[in-house]
Order: C-alpha cells, then structure tokens, then sequence
C-alpha cells in the first residue's frame, strides 16, 4: 500500500471504518503466505480490540426492520443480550486465519439468517415438532417455507471486538507427527471474537418474518393467517430456546453464542 494512503487510513480502525475490511486488507502479512506475521500478531489483534458504534449498521438495522414490517403479513422483533462472546464463520480464510464474521456491506458483526434458520429448524426437529409444521415454516423438497430470517446485527451499531486465546497442548499428536507426552509445548493461538460492550451485554436484534399465500376465498386466506401466526410464535419461541441453550457459531459447546432474550415486539 503506498505510503500517503497509509496515513490517511490510520495505525486502526476507529468508529465509522468497515472494521471487517480493515481486518482482511490492513493487518500486517507475511509476504509468502499472506497471513498475519506471528511475531506481530497480538500487538496487530490487539490494535483493533476496543468498542465501536457504526451509524451504517445502525441504519441497515432499522432499515431491515421497517422493510419487515412493509414485506410480510406478521414480523417479530427480538432483542437478545449476548451472554459471553461470539464466534461466527471462523473457518472463513482471512489473514487472521480465526476471525468475526462482519458483515460484507455495512462492516458490523452479523449472525447470517440462513444460519439461524437451520439452526432453529434442527432445534425444533430435536424437539420433536410436527414434520408438516417443520415443512411450512422452512420448506422442503418442493415448497417454500413460510418465514424469513434476517441477518441478526447488533443494535445501534454497538458492538466490541475482545482477544480471545486457544491453547492446544498437544499440536504435534493432534497432527500425528508424535505420541502424546509431557514434553510436548503448549501452542497459544490468539483470535477475535465479539464480546459485551464495557460492562453492558452487546445486544443484537433478531428479526422473523412469515409469508401467507393468497387464499382463493376469504375463509380459506384467514385459516391460513390464523396458521401462519401460530407457526410464526412457535418458530420465534424454539429460536429463543436455542440462543439461549445452545448458542450460535462456533465453540458453543464452551458456552460461546448464547444470547438472554430481553424482549419480543410483535407486528402484523
């Protein structure tokens, strides 16, 4: 990068910068490989680990949520208080090699729609709920289903970006170059991850919508209205039980991507 444009860009990102551009283009790389220097790793991790607010996130967020309300028949809006950190698209490639998941246009954290919606189905297929219901909210081999997930983002483009640190004990068995033993070192891998703002939770908003096709008579469209209601509450129910049970992203085993639901705003 030349020079001059170094200097205008700054040694990190501040409030406003697309931080996940900034994360994939701007760290320093080794010229070989293309990822982060090890020597510089920490220091060049620990430049971007602070809190941000984005006025682009926040207005994509009330964008999605005022087009939910003009586009389906019913939406729900949850806000959900993150209860540790969260990992999301790790396996991404990147030069940090472990990185947030930010999203591609407005550079705030986002839990993709698409993963909440698969994670919800498997949540409520484990729960033993009614295929037919299954196959009206997420579809199947030949129909749509009925709701929509939106991208979850966190509110007022609030969020804070924290290091985090792996340490694998046995890298080499792990490998199978050796057996395992005591004489083994422990690696330490640093990461990022998305943590609670000071000391208040990061707060992200989740948004559901639900589709009602067109009915041919007035009593078959409020049947299924009625139909779609009940689908959406139960959908929005099962989802609260998964953020708040099994988290989303990676390593929720360790209690990562668990979400406190604070509140649910219906809309029709």
């Amino acid at each position: 990068m030349p020079r001059e444009t170094s200097k205008k860009i700054g040694p990190r990102p501040v409030d406003g910068d697309h931080v996940g551009l900034w994360i994939d283009k701007l760290l320093p790389r080794t010229k070989k490989k293309l990822t982060l220097a090890e020597r510089d790793r920490v220091a060049a991790l620990q430049g971007v680990c602070r809190s941000y607010r984005s006025e682009l996130g926040k207005e994509a967020l009330e964008r999605a949520c005022r087009g939910a309300a003009e586009v389906h028949a019913a939406h729900r809006v949850l806000r959900a208080g993150l209860q540790g950190r969260l990992l999301v698209d790790v396996g991404r490639a990147n030069a940090v090699e472990t990185s947030v998941s930010f999203h591609p246009v407005w550079g705030v954290p986002r839990i993709p729609g698409s993963a909440l919606k698969g994670a919800t189905r498997a949540r409520m297929e484990r729960e033993g709920a009614d295929p037919a219901t299954i196959e009206r909210c997420f579809g199947g081999a030949a129909v749509a289903g009925s709701l929509v997930f939106y991208d979850a983002l966190p509110e007022r483009g609030a969020f804070a970006i924290g290091l985090d640190v792996l340490t694998p004990h046995a890298k080499k068995y792990y490998e199978r170059k050796e057996t395992p033993g005591d004489w083994l070192s422990p690696e330490p891998h640093t990461f990022l991850a998305v943590e609670s703002v000071g000391r208040e939770a990061s707060v992200f908003v989740f948004v559901v919508g639900v589709d009602v096709l067109a009915g041919d008579a007035p009593e078959e469209r409020k049947r299924r209205e009625e139909q779609a209601m009940r689908d959406l509450e139960t959908a929005v129910e099962a989802m609260k039980r998964l953020l708040a049970d099994d988290g989303v992203g990676a390593k929720t085993v360790a209690g990562y991507g668990r979400f406190r639901t604070i509140e649910v705003r219906s809309a029709r």
